[in-house]
């Protein structure tokens, strides 16, 4: 699968960094599992046949295996981010494919179209919705817009999972775009919401 390079007018990018190693770090680690690691579980079991379990373990093994150290996050021009490696340039142009598809859309719908921000970081990271590590996998933060990925889960999906090429990592991205899209059109609030009142529904019939 090949996609066109990138335009660095139609992506908003933005490298991360990581925290020191430490056993009490916000949001991350903990033996919590983010949503990112539940999807990937997934993509594993259906579409190459690998146990759940053992993709959840392979993923948060990456956090105590980063050897990162650096700190805090940082703007950045989209092609300095985009050139470090093969999977950030893959990332990054699939992000804009991904906008090309969309905004011409959301423009004749009438809606307000806003490009996400694409996190490339490695170990660790912070974002509007708190620190995050790589144990968590992929994930979008609906708080600032930020698909957050660390580039080297990639690498544990194909050595531990067997879920390696192109196709799977396509997958993640256009997974925590779809998260993007229900930012925008409101249905994300609208789970949100329904949730909350399906959780007072319990507690007032408990």
């Amino acid at each position: 699968m090949k996609l066109r390079r990138f335009n660095p007018a139609n992506i908003r990018v933005r490298g991360g960094g990581s925290a020191p190693g430490g056993g009490n770090f916000p949001g991350g680690g903990g033996g919590k599992i983010g949503c990112g690691t539940i999807v990937i579980a997934a993509i594993a079991y259906f579409a190459f046949g690998a146990d759940p379990m053992q993709t959840i373990g392979a993923i948060g093994g990456m956090q105590g295996g980063s050897q990162s150290q650096q700190t805090g996050t940082y703007a950045a021009d989209g092609t300095d981010v985009c050139d470090t490696g093969p999977y950030a340039l893959e990332a990054c142009n699939a992000l804009g494919s991904l906008n090309e598809t969309w905004q011409p859309l959301f423009q004749e719908a009438n809606i307000p179209f806003q490009q996400p921000v694409l996190n490339l970081f490695s170990g660790r990271t912070t974002s509007a919705c708190g620190a995050a590590s790589s144990a968590m996998g992929p994930f979008y933060c609906p708080a600032d817009q930020s698909i957050n990925i660390d580039t080297a889960f990639y690498d544990t999906m194909e050595r531990q999972l067997g879920a390696g090429g192109d196709f799977a990592r396509y997958y993640v991205m256009a997974h925590e775009y779809g998260h993007h899209i229900q930012k925008l059109t409101g249905l994300a609030d609208q789970i949100r919401s329904l949730r909350r009142k399906i959780r007072g529904c319990r507690t007032i019939f408990r």
